[in-house]
């Protein structure tokens, strides 16, 4: 029969793709819609689902750095 040790829960290996919809999710929150333009927000989130390690990695920032993340992303943008 499994020991306790065997039957404890392992810690979920990250899932890329749910990377990507959280770091949406969190785009289309309120600290970012009241702040920049729908349409420009949807282009970080294209970001994201061409590049699943940069959801990955933006999720891993803190608040701060987010914000001026896609700020910048924003401002490259524009400059297209």
């Amino acid at each position: 029969s499994p020991t306790l040790k065997e039957l404890e829960p392992r810690p979920r290996k990250r899932s890329r793709r749910n990377d990507v919809f959280e770091a949406a999710i969190l785009l289309s929150s309120e600290l970012y819609s009241n702040e920049f333009d729908a349409m420009d927000l949807a282009r970080v989130a294209n970001v994201f689902a061409s590049n699943a390690d940069t959801a990955t990695l933006f999720l891993g920032l803190g608040p701060a750095v987010q914000r001026a993340w896609v700020a910048d992303h924003i401002d490259a943008f524009r400059r297209e």
